[in-house]
């Protein structure tokens, strides 16, 4: 699947549309094919590396690999669910916040099947 990713901080420049492995739900979890998502703030101060109280979460000298992909908010359908999951039918559309698990720049994207989604 298609994700843009970030391995640096710096401009929006520093954001690169690559290929990466694509999420399985695993329990409890489902798997959303995002549709949209947003360009906020948080994500823009994230991607410049700002606030530099906020790199030991992030990463130091550069973004973690579980942040390269941000994204807090997406819109999407459910794509498939983990084992346990009733809440959710794969085929329902969704939109919901991922915190600070971030991936709502990359077509797929894992959440709890409890997170902010409805």
């Amino acid at each position: 699947m298609r994700a843009a990713i970030f391995t640096g901080y710096g401009p929006p420049e520093v954001l690169q549309v690559r290929q990466v492995p694509r999420p399985e739900p695993g329990p409890g979890q489902v798997l959303v094919r995002v549709y949209a998502t947003t360009v906020t703030t948080a994500e823009c101060l994230m991607r410049r590396g700002r606030p530099i109280w906020g790199r030991p979460v992030i990463g130091v000298l550069r973004p973690r690999r579980r942040t390269r992909v941000l994204g807090m908010e997406l819109a999407g359908e459910i794509a498939a669910v983990g084992r346990g999951v009733t809440t959710f039918r794969p085929g329902e559309q969704v939109y919901g916040f991922t915190a600070f698990r971030l991936g709502g720049y990359a077509e797929y994207a894992c959440l709890p099947a409890d997170a902010s989604l409805v």
